[in-house]
């Protein structure tokens, strides 16, 4: 998704300067006017190409033994923050679509919970998505065999170390 964006912002970007070539001609001077409006829309390609890549690179999940918090840069000045125990997970599926997602292992993990389903347990774009897929799913069976072994122990029947 990001690639897809800073490839428009950069084409829109080539045919300004081509447009601001055309306009200046063989003089090679510009009008002041011209030049405030080429200045003007670079100012308004680098703040989209910086609003992209933060919204990129500011998207994260946080995963621990207990939970996954996942915290969405969805622009400048807006975050969503949401959380998924562990215990509820109950599948994680990879996806990898493209040759570049092939080449360079990245991919979309998908979170499945009991419950609801919900686009805030999606994540595009994780380096080694498997890796990650198979650490998240040892802790769901860290988190399921401890409490199954809570259970037991709450129902009078003793475990082995009592």
């Amino acid at each position: 998704m990001l690639l897809r964006d800073i490839l428009v912002i950069l084409a829109v970007g080539s045919i300004v300067f081509t447009g601001f070539a055309i306009f200046i001609g063989g003089s090679g001077e510009a009008s002041p006017i011209l030049a405030l409006i080429l200045s003007v829309l670079l100012l308004i390609i680098w703040l989209a190409l910086f609003t992209a890549w933060t919204n990129h690179y500011l998207d994260i999940w946080i995963i621990t033994d207990k939970r996954i918090i996942d915290i969405d840069q969805i622009s400048l000045f807006k975050r969503v923050k949401s959380t998924i125990r562990i215990e509820r997970i109950q599948n994680i599926s990879v996806k990898r679509s493209g040759i570049l997602e092939e080449m360079f292992n990245f991919g979309t993990i998908r979170v499945e919970t009991a419950g609801y389903k919900t686009d805030l347990s999606v994540m595009e774009g994780i380096p080694k998505p498997d890796k990650v897929s198979r650490t998240v799913l040892e802790y769901v069976d860290i988190a399921t065999e401890h409490k199954s072994r809570l259970t037991h122990t709450s129902l009078g029947n003793p475990t082995k170390s009592e």
